[in-house]
């Protein structure tokens, strides 16, 4: 209502009536300036979203664009948002949206090297997660294999070289050298001997390779060892010494005849030796008797 719009009304019959007062003289559309009801019906700005001239602050943009702005109310509508999201850049490794796409470090990954010694250069790539670089592939020992004792290098990539690396077993000062075999061939199951040096006082876990076995031993020395012609087919064998996981250098002894058996032929090699010993003998006695 526009108050103050006046009229008149006449009495009749004792009754007041016929007001020519017009109490929407003067309306107008309602303006949503927050204090007048322009349009006379009671309510003051209605239909508005906001009061013209106010103003309020406005959002965005996600990530690294959010930003802020303001927006004015014209004939009760806001309007003229004055906010502008900030520009996109390359996504980084922070916990941030960086490229503003609404995800965090995505499909981040990086290159990698790792390892030392032979396996230094070695490559694998990492992921971002949470604004931290983690889960490296890079394997620090591919590549890796038993130290070398004298070729400066480090072999197993654990930062230590040669005889630093307490994996390194160097080889003892005087390795086993055989200077010869007694003989150079035989029967199996005859006496041999090997004759050289360093084979240790005793045999221990030191052993004579014949070929592919491991002939039994009669007697062992630090210059000489004994041992039995394995039973082994007719053949040319490399023979060496090994003293505590160390090889000598490597003769070669040939196998006259093939497969017999061990003791038969070791214990008809003495019958043999018996008889020659008893033939000689009995030769001699009947060269004396003849000569007297």
């Amino acid at each position: 209502m526009l108050a103050g719009n006046t009229g008149t009304e006449t009495c009749t019959a004792g009754t007041w009536g016929n007001d020519t007062c017009d109490p929407f003289e003067g309306a107008i559309a309602e303006v949503c300036e927050g204090s007048l009801d322009e349009d006379c019906d009671g309510v003051v700005d209605e239909g508005c979203d906001c009061t013209d001239g106010d103003t309020r602050t406005t959002t965005c943009g996600i990530g690294e664009c959010a930003s802020t702005g303001t927006e004015t109310c014209t004939a009760g509508v806001w309007g003229g948002d004055t906010c502008m999201p900030g520009a996109p850049t390359a996504e980084v490794c922070d916990n941030l949206d960086n490229n503003c796409d609404g995800a965090t470090d995505e499909n981040l990954t990086r290159p990698t090297t790792c390892g030392v010694g032979e396996c230094a250069g070695n490559t694998g790539t990492e992921t971002c997660t949470a604004g931290t670089w983690g889960n490296d592939t890079c394997d620090p020992f591919e590549g890796a294999t038993a130290e070398v004792c004298d070729d400066n290098a480090d072999n197993d990539c654990d930062g230590s070289v040669d005889i630093a690396d307490p994996d390194c077993v160097l080889p003892p000062a005087n390795p086993p050298y055989i200077k010869e075999l007694d003989d150079d061939d035989g029967e199996p199951g005859d006496d041999e001997k090997i004759k050289g040096r360093y084979f240790g006082k005793s045999q221990g876990s030191s052993y004579v390779q014949f070929g592919s076995v491991r002939p039994k031993i009669k007697d062992w020395r630090n210059y000489r060892i004994k041992y039995y012609i394995p039973n082994l087919p007719k053949g040319k064998y490399p023979v060496s010494v090994w003293v505590n996981g160390i090889q000598s250098n490597v003769k070669y002894f040939e196998v006259k005849e093939g497969e017999h058996d061990h003791h038969s032929h070791h214990n008809y090699g003495k019958y043999k030796s018996r008889m020659s010993y008893f033939n000689d003998y009995y030769k001699k006695i009947m060269k004396t008797k003849r000569e007297s």
